[in-house]
């Protein structure tokens, strides 16, 4: 998906 650092609540999608 979108390869960005967001405050994302425990789950943080990187490379997916």
């Amino acid at each position: 998906m979108n390869k960005q650092k967001q405050p994302t609540p425990t789950q943080t999608q990187t490379h997916s």
